[in-house]
């Protein structure tokens, strides 16, 4: 492997870059905060590092294991074991080891991963205080020399409030790709334990030149009903800030309420940018009527909104720079349909050419769009696109949609046709769903399935535009009495993918996988990998397996 060469003394200065700062920021919180209860010690070789933490393993009582249908089987310790195997799943090499422990709210509180030659590729190790809440997490990684490292730490700390500060700090030991990157957050609570300062520091240092100093800033003010009053946000990147000379980004937020706590007035004010405002008016419903909103630049919007006697939306106009841009409206007929009309007009003067569109909607009681027309000027002439559907129902149920587009424009002529499906069963389990179109929108989407008499999708078949004969993608069920899951099976393309095994609890205790490519291949947990080559010709899928311990 080849390592760039470095002088003794940048050695030593990069190896306090690695080790020590990533965890002075750590230190540096505990000495505030106090000792915490257990100790951790970094073995960077630790194969078996159960023995060398003190850790709460003992604590483990119960893992809540949700199988498919969340049953509450407990385990305290799960063992993931993985092997390269045939299509009968008779075990060839070792591929890793996932052994991970759990306290009596099901959270990791250890997960150790090992390669097939027994070495530590992944560790990580979480702390947490009485009320289960994370207060510590360690991982660790592997690196180019195959050495076990303290790659991530995060800290965080609490007080009745809730969560008052946390720290997160990452290191990347590699001498040959340098970079450490530490990142610190920090939360600020009220009374009502709500947010009212953020704050997020981070350094990177890469290589032998100085990193990014990021930090951001955000300030909250609420009132008594909890409406937010003022938000300031100051974000300083450190590179831009640095090398430039430039003062941090720095936005304000400020909203005026009235006494149903709906906004008046608000204004974003940029330090960089234009200062925009806003006005809000509503009816006695509470219903906002109007808006207008301008900025320094000389550009304004404003939106007016009418309801009819029912409270609902009959006309929206919008107008930009006092020229109606958006005019919407929307009635019902005699059948209960809803009509839509939307004209969207061009305001812009630096052409001589608008290009208007105008839309009108109209959607049956259902929610079931019946036609749709679109008209557009482009380039001073008409294109039209118009859209209709013929549907047949029982009891609610489309069974056929028959949908017709017709485009017609200058020179230009085109009619296209897509017909839709849907099969159902005595009980309206959907069955099949078949799709065709034709013209310039050619396409063709299928599907199929089956159910048991619970109920229960027993096969679930996906076919491609190429062949609607063969599936593309089959997904088979089997289940216990009752209905929970006894094995699962999909296939894609003939080749079998996966099969997933549970128990009568629900509980998953086997997964195959494959046909993958046989030959030589290359496996790894972790950042970095310890290879291995696989020769067997049969030996092209991977079998899973879950033992549990209670």
């Amino acid at each position: 492997m080849k390592v760039h060469k470095v002088n003794d003394m940048r050695r030593i200065a990069l190896y306090i870059l690695l080790i020590i700062l990533p965890l002075g920021l750590a230190a540096q919180h505990q000495n505030h905060y106090g000792s915490e209860s257990g100790s951790y010690k970094e073995s960077p070789d630790a194969e078996d590092s159960t023995t060398k933490y003190n850790l709460p393993v003992n604590e483990c009582s119960a893992y809540f294991y949700g199988g498919t249908d969340s049953t509450n089987t407990k385990f305290k310790t799960v063992t993931i074991t993985t092997y390269r195997c045939d299509s009968n799943m008779n075990t060839g090499p070792l591929m890793s080891v996932d052994v991970i422990n759990y306290n009596e709210k099901g959270q990791t509180v250890l997960d150790i991963t090992k390669t097939h030659k027994g070495k530590t590729a992944e560790k990580i190790v979480s702390k947490y205080d009485k009320n289960f809440r994370v207060m510590q997490t360690l991982k660790y990684d592997t690196n180019s020399h195959g050495r076990l490292y303290l790659s991530d730490i995060e800290k965080a700390w609490y007080t009745p409030k809730g969560l008052t500060e946390k720290s997160y700090s990452r290191d990347r030991n590699d001498l040959e790709d340098l970079e450490v990157d530490v990142e610190k957050e920090t939360w600020k609570y009220d009374s009502k334990d709500r947010v009212v300062y953020n704050c997020d520091k981070s350094n990177e240092i890469s290589g032998f030149i100085f990193g990014n100093r990021d930090v951001s800033r955000e300030y909250t003010k609420f009132d008594s009903a909890g409406n937010v009053l003022e938000d300031i946000t100051y974000e300083r990147p450190g590179w831009f800030d640095r090398l430039d000379g430039e003062t941090a980004d720095t936005t304000i937020n400020h909203t005026i309420y009235n006494k149903n706590n709906m906004p008046v007035y608000s204004e974003y004010k940029p330090n960089y940018g234009s200062l925009s405002r806003t006005w809000y008016k509503y009816n006695e419903k509470g219903q906002e009527i109007f808006n207008a909103s301008s900025s320094n630049y000389g550009d304004s919007v404003s939106n007016v909104s009418e309801y009819d006697k029912d409270g609902k939306l009959a006309t929206r106009n919008k107008y930009r720079n006092g020229k109606l841009e958006d005019a919407y409206s929307v009635r019902f007929d005699k059948d209960k349909n809803m009509i839509e009309n939307e004209e969207e007009i061009s305001t812009a003067t630096e052409t001589s050419c608008a290009n208007n569109v105008v839309t009108t909607t109209v959607t049956d009681s259902n929610g079931n769009e019946l036609s749709k027309v679109e008209t557009k000027i482009e380039n001073a002439k008409p294109f039209t696109t118009t859209t209709t559907h013929k549907y047949t129902f029982h009891k609610n149920y489309i069974l056929t949609d028959t949908c017709t587009m017709v485009e017609e424009g200058h020179f230009y002529a085109m009619t296209s046709q897509q017909n839709t499906k849907n099969t159902f069963d005595s009980h309206y389990n959907q069955t099949e769903f078949f799709q065709e179109s034709g013209g310039n929108y050619k396409s063709s989407a299928k599907w199929k399935r089956q159910y048991d008499e619970y109920d229960n999708i027993i096969y679930d078949a996906n076919y491609n535009a190429c062949d609607d004969y063969k599936p593309e993608n089959e997904t088979i069920t089997k289940y216990y009495p009752g209905g929970k899951v006894v094995e699962q099976e999909t296939t894609d393309n003939g080749y079998k993918r996966v099969t997933t095994y549970y128990d009568q609890k629900g509980v998953m205790v086997k997964k195959l996988s494959g046909p993958s490519s046989c030959g030589t291949e290359g496996y790894y947990r972790g950042r970095y990998a310890d290879y291995f080559e696989q020769t067997e010709g049969d030996m092209q899928f991977v079998l899973t397996v879950y033992t549990y311990q209670q």
